[in-house]
Parts: C-alpha cells; structure tokens; sequence
C-alpha cells in the first residue's frame, strides 16, 4: 500500500519557483553573451585576435549549451505543469465519485421520507435541491459549435471535435455532442450580403444562450465547444451566464482557436478596437475564472496566437501566412497529446494548452513553390529564422507568449531586453543547425531529404508538346467567330441573351468586390486611425500620471507597433475579397 500523497498546489509551487530559477538562470547568462562572445582582441596583433577569436568561440559554444539547457529546463516546468493538471483531474475524478455516492446516499434517504413525509430529509432548503443536482450530475450533453462559414457542423466535424477534444477533457468525457446551428458569418468574406462578425455573433450569443437556459432551469450541467467565431460566442455567453448568477458547476466551456484568448488572441492583442464598417469589434479576453473552461491553441494560429511584440514584422507576417488556425478539426489524437500545458497566475477555473507547431509558417512558400530544392532551403533558414520569429512572442524559443496564459495581455512595444541578449548565442547556433540540416538534406540524414524526380522519355515531352499545340489551334478567331454568327441569325439571337447574362455576372461580381473593398478602405482610413489616437492618450495619461519616459515612448511607438499589424491584416482581407470576386 502507498502512503505517498501529492498536493497539487505544491506541485504548482515548486512549478513557479522552477520557472523563477530558470528566468534567473537565462538573465544571467544574457548578461555574459555579450562579454563572452564578442572578445576585442587585446592588440593588433595576430596572436591576440587569435586567441579572442578563441575564447569567443568558447563563448559561443557555451551560450549553445546554456540554449539547450534552457530548453531542457522549460520541459521540466511544463511537466510540473502538467503534472499539476493530472493531479488536478485526479482529484476532481474522486470528488466526481464521492459526489456520485453521495447522490445514491440521498436517494436512499430521501425516497422513503418523499413517500412518508411529502418532503425530503436532505437537502430541502431554499435553492439547494437545484446546487446539489447541478453539482452531483455529470455533463451528459455538450453543445458544439463550427466556426466561420459552418453555421451547421456536419456529422464529420461532430465526430472529429468529438474524439479529439471532447472526450478527452475532463469533465467532458461521456458525453454527446449535439450540433448547434449559429449564423457564423464574416462580412466582407462571402459577399456584401454576409452578417458582419459583430451581428453574427449576437445573433449566436442568444442562440446559445436559449439553448442553455432548459439546462440550467433543471440543474442539468452541460458542455459547450467553440471553434473560431463560435469561441467568441462562448466567450461573450460566459460573461452573461456570469452576470446573470449562474453558478459555475452549471456549463463546462471547451474552446479552440479562441479569437479572446486572454494572452494571444487577436481580440485581446487589440483590444478596443472597432472596424465599424466591417462591423469587427475586438472584444477583449475570454473569462478566466467563471466557469470550468479548456482552450486549445494552436502554436502560430494568426487569430489566437497572435505576436504579443508586432514591431516584429517578421513575426506579423508568418502569423498572417500561417494556416493552423483552420488545421484543428484535421489534427492527429497524437497532436493532441503532445500539447503544451501553459503556466496560469492567480485563481483561475480555466486550462490552457498550446499546440506546437513542426514547421515555420512564414518558409512554407518555399517549401511549397520551389520543386526539388524548396524544402532543404527553408530547413537552412528555419533555425535562425524561428529564432527572429519567435522575439515578437517574447522569447527566441517559443512560439507563444510565456507570460501567464489566464493574464488578459494586448499588444506591447518591445521584448524584455533579455530577450535580445541571448539572440546572438542562438543566431550563431542556429545557423550551423540550419546548415547540417541543408546538407542532409541532400544527403539522406536531414530533415527533408531530396528527392530527384524522373525526366521522363523525349517521346512523353514531345507529346506534351503537341498536345499544347493543339490545344493553342482549337483556339477561336474572334473574327471568324463574328462572320459566322452575322452569316447564321438564329445564332446571334441565342448569343446575345447570353452575352447579357454573363455581363450581369460580372457587374454582381464587381459590387461583391467594389463593396467591401470601400468598407476595408474605410477601415484603414478612419478606424485604425481612431485606435492610434486612443494608444496615442493612453501614452500621454501615462506620462502625465508619473511615468513620462515611458508613456512618452508608448505614446510614440504603440500606434506604429499596432499598425504593423493592423494594416497587413486589411491588406489581407482585401486579398481575400478579390481572391473570392474573381
């Protein structure tokens, strides 16, 4: 028999005492990269440069080892982390099967007392029948969301939300998940005639909201899942579930892609800012502390990880390029798994998970548009290049913002100078990873290894070549085209009808395009602005209030910061209204 017991807030103690050891560690080595790796040599000549030149590759080497042992030292806090969740669980398994037994005890008592008494023995004060069912029961049914453009999910995104996420989140295992029908629209996207985001999501919010409320008057807890859009509706149904009084036992939220996650979604990043044309409002972060939530995020995911520092124009540009945050629903159980559990600060009701990342989404054109050799050149940049990425988050090492996940974070101006002294010792490692990586690459050994592909025959060439001669004289001759059809009347007459409906096509087409085009101009020219003068104030209080360096600098840099993402992002969505258009 074991008398081992584990508390899991001391488990989580020594968690934030480890990552207070690590965080010291990683200051004190940036403090000595410089003085370590860039020796001036103490003469001219060359027996001093070479023996700096020495010492500084001692230096640098060990700046790689101090990179490694970071990484190992980051590992072994996000098990204590993990660890902390499994025990968490545990724990709230055993209180799930006490409470069951508890239920049957009841039962038993209150049964023949009902029939003998008219009332039961336990549990008969004011409102506490309601708080012991809700409390007692498990979450039987949970209502799922599709994200935007999925206003119905289908059978084959119930079954893979379901299995992936669903029933391997505690207190969610067991249950069924049910479809939910939310309008999920996103003006300019799918035509001038879309809801806009912010009429999309209220009318979602009260669709959600009524079909919560059966649950909650019988005291019958339930589960909600939110993708995308449909996170934020969860979101914004928390704070009025929690305003309204219900009790946290009653709904158990599980979201992805949270466009309000509190420390990397874009709705928090930015929060505060109104797109009144296009009718996006960036609502702030999703509740921490009202009821039990789990929010998967996906590492690089543009809308929920978003770069915390977008002076990192490099990190702006691989979010906006990055595809995971529509890749959830096509992940692997392993993926899953692998996910990262993220430190919390305070009182929180609320799990947070990232999921890393394999490859960088700003090299993905390479890999993707250069045949035979697009792969081993991304794999020589990646190290160093994830590195760079990587400082708009923070910290060179991750993809994600290591700050507190249950902090509600926006954007700032710059990483913590600690940050930038451990780049040259990881630039300098990272490009000698990157080069083994190219060569084997080449060689067989590397992460990607070349493939030639097969010429062909010259007889294959030639008969491609023929087939687009071919295709070239099948061309018509507009001319020829017209003498025919003025040559044959019952033609022309057939023509023009269609001439007339194709033309019509094309004007509808254009007011799809010239529509939304005027709005996301409006948006540059008149909204993003309006965000730049309320940062510009917020800098300006700042100052005024005792910190006039500081707020004089925020007050100068955070709209320049800000618009480093915000205008990419239009540029973006015009992208996508044409791509749509035509």
């Amino acid at each position: 028999m074991s008398f081992v017991n584990v508390g899991p807030e001391a488990v989580a103690a020594a968690a934030t005492d480890m990552a207070t050891i690590g965080s010291n560690v990683s200051a004190a080595n940036a403090a000595a990269a410089a003085m370590t790796t860039g020796l001036i040599p103490a003469a001219g000549d060359e027996v001093s440069t070479a023996i700096a030149g020495l010492f500084g590759s001692y230096g640098s080497d060990f700046q790689n080892l101090s990179a490694q042992a970071t990484e190992f030292h980051s590992r072994l806090v996000q098990g204590l982390n993990a660890a902390v969740q499994a025990y968490t669980a545990a724990e709230a398994a055993n209180a799930s099967a006490l409470l069951t037994t508890g239920r049957d005890v009841l039962n038993a008592v209150n049964a023949p007392a009902q029939s003998l008494l008219g009332q039961s023995l336990i549990g008969s004060g004011a409102g506490a029948s309601t708080n012991v069912s809700a409390a007692l029961q498990a979450v039987g049914t949970t209502l799922v969301m599709g994200g935007s453009g999925d206003p119905f999910p289908s059978s084959s995104f119930l079954n893979a939300v379901n299995g992936l996420f669903i029933q391997v989140t505690p207190g969610l295992e067991g249950s069924v998940a049910k479809a939910l029908y939310t309008p999920e629209q996103f003006y300019p996207f799918g035509g001038p005639n879309e809801l806009t985001l912010s009429a999309s999501v209220s009318q979602g919010v009260q669709i959600l909201n009524n079909a919560l409320q059966p649950y909650i008057g019988a005291g019958t807890p339930v589960g909600v899942f939110g993708y995308s859009e449909s996170a934020v509706i969860a979101s914004l149904e928390m704070r009025s579930l929690a305003a309204a009084g219900v009790p946290s036992s009653a709904v158990h939220f599980l979201l992805i892609g949270d466009l309000m996650n509190p420390n990397g979604g874009m709705f928090e990043r930015f929060a505060g800012l109104q797109l009144s044309s296009l009718g996006i409002n960036f609502s702030g972060a999703t509740p921490s502390n009202s009821y039990p939530t789990t929010i998967y995020t996906m590492e690089y995911d543009q809308w929920a990880d978003f770069p915390r520092y977008p002076l990192d124009i490099l990190s702006d540009l691989n979010s906006l390029l990055s595809p995971t945050h529509f890749e959830y629903p096509d992940l692997t159980a392993a993926q899953i798994s692998s996910a990262i559990p993220l430190a919390t600060s305070g009182a929180t009701q609320t799990s947070y998970y990232v999921i890393p990342t394999t490859n960088l989404p700003l090299l993905q054109p390479l890999r993707g548009n250069i045949p035979i050799f697009g792969d081993a050149i991304a794999d020589l940049l990646q190290p160093d290049m994830t590195y760079l990425v990587n400082l708009g988050y923070g910290n060179p090492l991750y993809g994600w913002s290591t700050s507190p996940a249950n902090v509600a974070t926006p954007a700032g101006l710059f990483p913590p100078l600690s940050a930038f002294q451990q780049l040259p010792g990881l630039l300098a490692g990272g490009a000698q990873q990157g080069m083994q990586n190219f060569i084997g690459d080449f060689t067989g050994t590397g992460p990607n290894p070349v493939t030639w592909p097969s010429l062909g025959s010259p007889t294959s060439l030639l008969a491609s070549s023929s087939g687009t001669a071919g295709a070239t004289t099948a061309m018509i001759d507009p001319l020829t085209a017209f003498s025919t059809a003025v040559a044959n009347p019952a033609a022309l007459s057939g023509a023009i009808p269609n001439f007339l409906n194709s033309l019509s096509g094309d004007l509808s087409n254009a007011y799809g395009v010239l529509l939304p085009t005027a709005d996301i101009a409006n948006a540059a020219v008149l909204s993003v602005p309006a965000y730049d003068i309320s940062l510009f104030s917020d800098g300006i209080m700042q100052a005024v209030n005792g910190q006039p360096v500081t707020g004089l600098v925020n007050a100068v840099g955070m709209p320049i910061a800000v618009d480093m993402a915000l205008y990419p992002l239009l540029a973006q969505f015009e992208y996508g209204v044409l791509l749509e258009g035509f």
